[in-house]
């Protein structure tokens, strides 16, 4: 016998658990993993540990098929069997789909998600469910077991799972957590945290593509460790260190793709099974607008700015309404986005308001807003006197640019061209990552002009609204000058605080809503 050591993944778990756990008195975490991180065996070996000794624990297991049910099972039952006799429980019931513990009140049942039922009428406090993107029926079991464990104290939850594309019951949970919403957590464990996850290297192997070198750059930067004390830490990856996990990743990439017969397909299959980041795992089974590797750079562009750039705001408003989404604002200054401000249900004066005191206080040099919900919203800072700074933006109004459909495609492929192009910076953040991986490619229409899939389509894949991509893609609406002076230097575009500022606040603001204006 030894004892159970946690490795770098399992003690991340471990502790956002426990965090959770101290803060709110239960556990609701999902998990987004790689292959073979342990973190199963975490959750199995945290559970049977809370079994044999709180009294009246119960615990469920459910995965998609029955052999990893089984698998799982068969690890309690090990913990058991293999655990000193000072500390193991009087057993009682023992077969493949329970193990019962009838001095503690404890017990231990298993099921396959193979039917609609599976799990209903089971009573638990701690539950782990495995593979969760893979299950069928996983709406129908949410409903029935999961919902019948109450949020009270000393109760957990734990969903794991690799990524199965962007749509389902836990890509919808996952992408509920990153906007914060509802009770869970959302865990990601990226696959080089893992010192299994190397192989030596040779000379051939010390010099890296260009597109392995910003890959190296953006995600192995930092090595994870536990030290002696059992504390994470972090610091600096070597260099010879980052070389043997590309020569991993190389090897892993080159199987898949002699699995699947294209070398395409092979990186594509890596990303789903050995993600790098969150929107990565689920993004990995189609194409995007704004390429992957390219938001990632942007959020890693810590130190960039843009100071003598216009500040322009982008505002999509969701209204108040029983089905709305978030009302989001986002503000960039030139090849900087410095901020993305997020609301749930928003009244047109309130939120008018709010983007008067964002414009007074932050020198917004141009807000656009988008009226489909946002109507009120603009009348009302005209009626105020912000009229040379807002404006109105209909996303099905004509585009500046004749090669594209309407603005709204105009605007968000002008936004992905401007991540693309590299040397920018976003906030370091899952949610904005996620919603400007989310669009999709454009296509192009019998006439040559491009646009992009509707908001509604794009809502049924993703069971959400992009509405952030929305705000930062706003702010791309129209051409923002600033004015340069006769020593060649920038000046900041009046302020609508200013008496001419003011003075044409009363026009109407749906009068000049499609036309280019200079600011």
């Amino acid at each position: 016998m030894s004892p159970f050591r946690l490795n770098v993944a399992q003690k991340y778990l471990h502790n956002r658990a426990e965090a959770m756990l101290a803060k709110k008195g239960y556990v609701r975490i999902l998990v987004i993993k790689a292959r073979q991180l342990g973190i199963s065996t975490y959750i199995s070996a945290r559970f049977y540990h809370k079994a044999v000794r709180v009294f009246g624990r119960t615990v469920f297991i459910i995965s998609h098929i029955a052999t990893t049910t089984a698998k799982l099972f068969d690890m309690a039952k090990r913990f058991y069997d293999y655990s000193h006799e000072t500390v193991r429980p009087e057993s009682g019931a023992s077969n493949v789909h329970q193990m019962t513990f009838p001095g503690m009140q404890g017990e231990y049942s298993v099921a396959t998600a193979g039917s609609k039922e599976s799990g209903r009428g089971t009573t638990a406090q701690l539950l782990h469910w495995s593979e969760v993107a893979f299950c069928p029926h996983a709406e129908s079991i949410q409903l029935g077991v999961v919902n019948a464990i109450g949020l009270v104290r000393g109760s957990e939850i734990f969903k794991e799972s690799t990524a199965n594309g962007p749509f389902g019951l836990f890509y919808n949970e996952v992408m509920a957590a990153l906007a914060g919403r509802g009770d869970y957590e959302l865990v990601f464990i990226p696959w080089f945290w893992l010192d299994e996850y190397e192989l030596p290297i040779g000379e051939d192997d010390m010099l890296l593509s260009p597109e392995d070198e910003q890959y190296a750059a953006q995600h192995l930067s930092r090595l994870f460790f536990i030290t002696p004390e059992g504390l994470l830490k972090d610091a600096p990856m070597p260099r010879d260190r980052m070389l043997r996990k590309m020569k991993w990743r190389r090897y892993k990439i080159t199987e898949f793709a002699t699995t699947t017969g294209n070398e395409k397909a092979g990186l594509v299959m890596f990303k789903q099974e050995y993600p790098s980041n969150p929107v990565e795992a689920f993004q990995a089974s189609g194409e995007s607008l704004c390429r992957p590797e390219m938001i990632m750079e942007a959020r890693k562009n810590s130190n960039l700015t843009d100071p003598d750039a216009p500040l322009i705001m982008g505002v999509d408003s969701a209204g108040d309404g029983k089905n709305s989404d978030r009302t989001v604002i986002v503000l960039r200054r030139g090849r900087v986005v410095e901020e993305v401000i997020t609301y749930s249900k928003m009244r047109d004066m309130e939120l008018a308001g709010i983007i008067a005191k964002l414009i007074d206080n932050k020198g917004v040099d141009k807000c656009f807003v988008d009226v489909t919900y946002g109507h009120g919203t603009v009348d009302r800072l005209f009626e105020l006197g912000y009229g040379q700074v807002v404006q109105g933006v209909a996303f099905n109004e004509r585009p500046t640019d004749p090669e594209f459909l309407n603005k709204r495609a105009e605007m968000i492929i002008k936004a992905a061209q401007w991540i693309n192009t590299g040397g920018v910076k976003i906030p370091d953040d899952e949610k904005f990552h996620a919603d400007l991986a989310c669009i999709p490619i454009d296509k192009t229409t019998s006439n040559g002009l491009r646009y992009i899939i509707s908001k509604e389509e794009i809502k049924t894949i993703l069971k959400r609204s992009p509405d952030m991509y929305d705000a930062f893609a706003l702010t791309f609406a129209y051409p923002v000058r600033g004015k340069i002076d006769a020593r060649g230097v920038y000046t900041r575009v009046r302020r609508v605080g200013d008496t001419v500022g003011r003075a044409g606040g009363r026009k109407s603001p749906l009068s000049t809503m499609d036309k280019f204006r200079r600011t």
